[in-house]
């Protein structure tokens, strides 16, 4: 039977080879001579350490198979994950080197390091990959690897076309290296954030703090995002923190559309009126989600309702769904979710699911008690679970 996938020209050989595992892709050197050398040119690079029996073999992998790698050789992807079997962090940290000035990034589109919890990759304070778009870190320390202090160095980083930004447990020494990171994807169009941490707390300004005006969309779990970097996003989902309760200036949210909103018991002060204030900075929001976890006893500390003098314009025009999960009947939540039914007038759904912890007869009442409010859209649909 004739080979008719090796009398494919390299370019689309190599594409076919990018969707494996690079130790997979290098395997079919066996299969004639005219696979030999193809995974030298290959623009996709991905390593996993689960592909290898133990550390050494990956380095061995490494040394004779991609040091002799055409450095002119364009990269457009790469990822390396570690989980739980490298354990070297000088040998894990020569890796990243390597990655940073041994291969060309000039045409790289997309780069993820991953790393487990118990061991944080080390990358250099200057990173500059003029052609990403994608980049995603997970438990990563920015800082130089061989300094003696994380604190008196500067950083650079340069991402300009870099459009989608994701992380998780990342370390900045100072609070301005976090803010020159952020400020170097100037297009940004979506960014997951969460547990960002920095060693240094000083206190630094955020006035110039550059905006994300092509941000789409947003997923925040981090408490050293400022939230009036995210004033362009259109879709919002974030846990709340004391810091944004405690802002003194919402942004305006022109954009704003979708936002989905996570709290917990420990933010027990001044919710309400915090969701409130939001409300009046959200021009266009249409889907409102708010998920909260409070124990149903639990009287809501200083947040007593008080309807505000002004219908914020996105309830009086724009609201089309709104979901309130974790619901536990006290006033205060029964006054919030009073208003934005009397105030919607064009809401189409209202969910409300009571908190789990809540016993059935008293689930009837809360029922009961939201039914017999007056809705001031007359297609809105209540939903109690």
């Amino acid at each position: 039977m004739a080979d008719r996938i090796s009398n494919l020209p390299d370019p689309i050989l190599c594409d076919i080879l990018s969707f494996l595992p690079t130790k997979l892709a290098v395997s079919t050197t066996v299969l004639s001579h005219r696979w030999k050398s193809l995974h030298l040119h290959l623009p996709t690079l991905y390593f996993e350490d689960e592909t290898f029996q133990h550390f050494k073999s990956f380095i061995r992998f490494l040394s004779t198979k991609f040091y002799s790698r055409e450095i002119t050789v364009p990269i457009h992807s790469f990822t390396f994950k570690r989980d739980s079997s490298f354990r070297n962090q000088r040998i894990v940290n020569i890796i990243l080197i390597w990655i940073f000035e041994r291969l060309r990034l000039d045409n790289l589109r997309f780069l993820e390091i991953a790393f487990h919890e118990n061991l944080n990759a080390r990358l250099p304070k200057h990173i500059s990959c003029k052609n990403l778009q994608v980049l995603k870190l997970n438990y990563v320390i920015m800082t130089d690897i061989n300094i003696s202090t994380e604190l008196d160095f500067e950083f650079r980083f340069d991402f300009p076309l870099l459009k989608v930004l994701h992380w998780n447990t990342v370390k900045f020494p100072t609070p301005d290296s976090f803010l020159k990171f952020m400020s170097s994807c100037p297009i940004l169009e979506e960014l997951h954030a969460c547990n960002s941490r920095i060693t240094s707390v000083e206190d630094e300004s955020n006035e110039n703090f550059k905006l994300f005006p092509n941000l789409k969309t947003a997923r925040i779990f981090d408490n050293n995002v400022p939230i009036t970097v995210l004033s362009e996003v259109q879709s919002l989902h974030l846990e709340l923190n004391m810091n944004w309760i405690r802002c003194k200036q919402l942004p305006l949210f022109r954009r704003l559309v979708n936002i989905d909103i996570i709290y917990y018991n420990e933010l027990l002060e001044g919710p309400l009126k915090w969701l409130l204030q939001l409300l009046q900075h959200c021009l266009i929001l249409q889907n409102f989600t708010i998920q909260y976890y409070v124990d149903h006893q639990s009287e809501l500390v200083g947040d007593y309702w008080i309807d505000p003098p002004t219908v914020p314009q996105c309830l009086s025009s724009q609201l089309k769904t709104f979901f309130l999960g974790g619901y536990g009947g006290n006033e205060n939540e029964f006054q919030f979710v009073r208003y934005i039914m009397q105030n919607s007038k064009v809401l189409q759904t209202m969910t409300i699911e009571s908190n789990p912890l809540v016993e059935i007869n008293i689930k009837h009442q809360m029922l009961m008690k939201l039914s017999s409010t007056t809705m001031t859209s007359t297609t809105c649909k209540l939903l109690f679970d």
